[in-house]
């Protein structure tokens, strides 16, 4: 299951000098689930630029086993919007 919500510049346009920016803020939930293995859980919160080129900041739970933590960057090379 993936579950995204765009906030459409909510955050970033009241802080001047992102404002200028026009940068999207992201937020995301993933979740699998494999018959045998334990179930894998990701929370996402991540930047976007005109829907080309994406930053996400990820934490994940896999288990009884702790959370980590990683970076996600993304670049739409074809495609539309």
């Amino acid at each position: 299951m993936h579950a995204e919500y765009h906030l459409n510049r909510f955050i970033t346009n009241k802080i001047p000098y992102f404002r200028k920016l026009k940068l999207n803020e992201i937020v995301g939930f993933h979740f699998l689930h494999v018959k045998g293995l334990p179930e894998h859980y990701e929370l996402t919160i991540g930047l976007e630029k005109f829907g080309i080129a994406r930053v996400d900041f990820v934490q994940s739970f896999s288990g009884k086993s702790r959370p980590w933590f990683s970076f996600r960057c993304g670049l739409k090379i074809i495609g539309q919007q």
